[in-house]
């Protein structure tokens, strides 16, 4: 079961990263032996499309 939740906050990995710009995250139940196991990958994945589109917009 998975549904979509409107972000600008995202927990994790040292701390929480604040966006002003909302992105739409998936948040998927996982059926693993290890729960949460893939959480922190999923968070990796989406600072780097944010910072990827951050800076695709800059120029940089």
């Amino acid at each position: 079961m998975a549904c979509v939740e409107l972000r600008t906050e995202f927990f994790g990995i040292g701390g929480t990263v604040m966006t002003h710009e909302a992105a739409a995250s998936a948040l998927r139940q996982e059926y693993s032996p290890s729960p949460k196991s893939a959480h922190p990958l999923f968070l990796r994945h989406t600072i780097l499309k944010k910072l990827e589109g951050f800076f695709h917009r800059k120029g940089a």
